[in-house]
């Protein structure tokens, strides 16, 4: 130990560290508490018998190794063990730290409060907790700083707990992201039983049918049974040791079900052996019914009463013609997440040595010019400010249609690109050419609105005359973990245009200057294949960094892997901060040694840019004239 940690030893079990916590135990339930409480500002140490799980928590930024127990003095300690080893733990941390509040995260409290108080140590500090979070995928790889967002995280404190203890292992809880509520230990053992272990017994016995049955039943297995399946992959020793410790409450529970099942069984056996009788159908609409009444009894969010809502149907169907383990990879948030984080990482030194050697190559003079005109010919004009009046996009069009007036033999833009609400006038202003009209859409540029109002928005730039629709992913959910939420916005974007007559193309903007970091990118450049996207698109352009060369690297490499995993060619959009005809003319030596020639074609490859049109122009007129062309000669807008 380093002697500040010498001088500090003695004086710290005295008082402890302020919003400081331990955290004993690395698993999947242990690394998301490191994690959501180091996001909330705590001082976070970690501890663990597992070596190896310890190393990657705090690889992965959940808190710092704990090399000397004795020299340090947490506020809180939670304890994240397996039920088995939970009341051992405690015991030792209450002793061990003595002016320190323990909890800790079992999912089974009656027994490890027994064992806790039978010791005779000091439970007034002892705060007993339970969040009702978690997940398939154990281990500290399967930790998520939101993994108890919005979710409740149960208290069973008993009649000698400390209220200052209480109190503070209330609000770490909130610090965390859940809320709390209280009950009696016996009475939280008995509901988790009904609602979370017998669940799981369901599920993995359902799943277990499958090994059972002849033939191959699983070729047909809809989603309703991936839904009612999907814990049957949790840990099957950590489950053992739970249903273990609950075993009397998860027993009368499943004797219930058991009763319930009987009814069924035997109603169906009359049915089948043609009883006319209506009491064996009866039954069954009983039964049915009675689930549809209690599935309307779940709480709302934070525990309230479910809120009244509106029906929203939005048709997804499943991408066709992906490959199965694609196919398999969206088949749930769990599985959605495994893929995107299975992804091989980017390697952040070499990505940008590869475009900063690309960008130093030049092109022949007498390639210049064609360069020029492909360049021209990918620009998407693009005008999205508040002050965008029905002249400025009219003039827009305008520049489109002839980018350089005194040159008619200037090649067309790509597409003119305007908000919503302005669509019309560059859908009439463009009749009659084969420019595309292209819209912003979702909340542009933020994607910080509901579902609903982002389908109202795109419909309007549908109905309106779009040709292209450019959407925005919530990049909050994003970077919040919440996959399978991006997916289904984008999914169902993609279903609305899809409706639409007319073949309109879905750019998915993935503004990559907030995902900070290349996995991200990559990350969210399959995420947003996989949920059906035409174009992958870097930016909105309001936001800086926008495009940049590496990051658009990145981009191209994943259209490149998904055109060679499914056959299916994405397009790419680099977007925001292209300026000049040299920096078109590196990306399109990116696209053709990155993801190939078959990219270098304005319907697979775009420029999303305003004043890049112009250098283009004034670059090409120097290659035609032989003397450089000032900014006087072209428009400005």
């Amino acid at each position: 130990m380093d002697q500040d940690t010498a001088r500090g030893a003695a004086t710290r079990t005295e008082r402890p560290d302020a919003r400081s916590v331990l955290v004993v135990g690395t698993g999947l339930v242990g690394t998301s508490v490191g994690l959501a409480a180091a996001r909330a500002g705590w001082q976070v140490w970690l501890a663990d018998a597992d070596a190896g799980a310890l190393e990657i928590a705090v690889r992965r930024g959940a808190g710092v190794a704990v090399r000397d127990e004795h020299a340090i003095a947490p506020e809180l300690v939670v304890v994240a063990v397996p039920p088995s080893a939970a009341a051992e733990v405690i015991v030792a941390c209450l002793r061990r730290y003595p002016k320190s509040t323990v909890s800790d995260v079992s999912s089974v409290k009656a027994d490890v409060l027994a064992q806790v108080q039978t010791v005779g140590t000091d439970v007034a500090r002892f705060v007993p907790g339970h969040p009702l979070a978690g997940s398939e995928v154990s281990g500290p790889n399967g930790g998520r700083s939101d993994l108890f967002q919005d979710r409740c995280w149960v208290l069973t404190p008993g009649p000698s707990t400390d209220p200052g203890a209480l109190r503070l292992v209330e609000e770490f809880v909130v610090d965390l992201g859940a809320f709390t509520a209280r009950w009696d230990a016996a009475d939280h053992d008995r509901a988790v039983a009904l609602t979370s272990h017998l669940p799981q017994l369901v599920s993995s016995a359902l799943a277990a049918q499958l090994g059972a049955a002849p033939g191959t039943p699983a070729a047909l297995a809809g989603q309703g049974f991936r839904d009612m399946t999907r814990i049957a992959a949790s840990d099957a020793r950590l489950w053992t040791q739970i249903l273990s410790t609950n075993a009397g409450p998860v027993a009368h529970a499943l004797s219930e079900l058991h009763g319930q099942l009987g009814r069924l069984l035997d109603a169906l056996r009359a049915i089948a052996a043609g009883d006319g009788a209506a009491r064996p159908v009866e039954v069954l609409v009983d039964v049915l019914e009675r689930g549809r009444a209690g599935r309307a009894m779940l709480p709302g969010k934070h525990g309230a009463g479910a809120a009244p809502t509106e029906a929203l149907v939005v048709a997804v169907p499943d991408r066709p013609a992906l490959p199965p383990h694609l196919a398999d990879a969206v088949a749930d948030e769990a599985a959605l997440r495994r893929f995107l984080h299975g992804l091989p990482g980017v390697d952040p030194v070499g990505v940008e040595s590869r475009a900063a050697a690309l960008a130093t190559r030049s092109i022949k003079k007498a390639s210049k010019l064609a360069a020029l005109d492909l360049a021209i010919s990918m620009v998407d004009l693009t005008t999205l400010e508040g002050a965008d009046t029905p002249g400025k996009v009219r003039s827009l069009c305008a520049k489109a249609r002839r980018p350089d007036p005194d040159r008619p033999d200037t090649p067309r833009v790509a597409a003119g690109c305007v908000y919503p609400d302005r669509v019309a006038i560059a859908a009439a202003a463009l009749a009659g050419t084969s420019i595309g009209i292209a819209s912003v859409a979702t909340a542009f540029p933020s994607g910080r609105s509901s579902l609903q109002v982002k389908l109202a928005d795109t419909a309007l730039a549908i109905e309106s005359g779009a040709t292209e629709v450019d959407m925005v992913i919530d990049r909050g959910a994003f970077l919040a973990g919440q996959y399978g939420a991006v997916f289904d916005e984008i999914a169902a974007v993609k279903q609305a245009v899809t409706e639409a007559p007319g073949g309109i193309r879905l750019k998915v903007i993935l503004e990559t200057g907030e995902l900070a970091t290349y996995d991200n990118v990559r990350r969210a450049s399959w995420l947003a294949m996989l949920a059906g996207a035409d174009f992958i698109k870097t930016s909105t352009g309001k936001v800086s960094p926008a495009a940049t060369l590496p990051v658009t690297h990145v981009m191209l490499q994943a259209v490149r892997d998904w055109q060679s995993e499914t056959g299916q060619q994405v397009a790419v959009k680099p977007a925001g901060g292209i300026r000049t005809a040299k920096d078109a003319i590196r990306y399109l030596v990116a696209v053709h040694e990155v993801a190939g020639p078959a990219w270098l074609d304005p319907y697979y490859f775009r420029f999303g840019a305003s004043s890049l049109l112009n250098d283009l122009i004034m670059q090409r007129r120097t290659q035609l004239d032989g003397h450089y062309a000032g900014p006087d000669y072209v428009t400005v807008d």
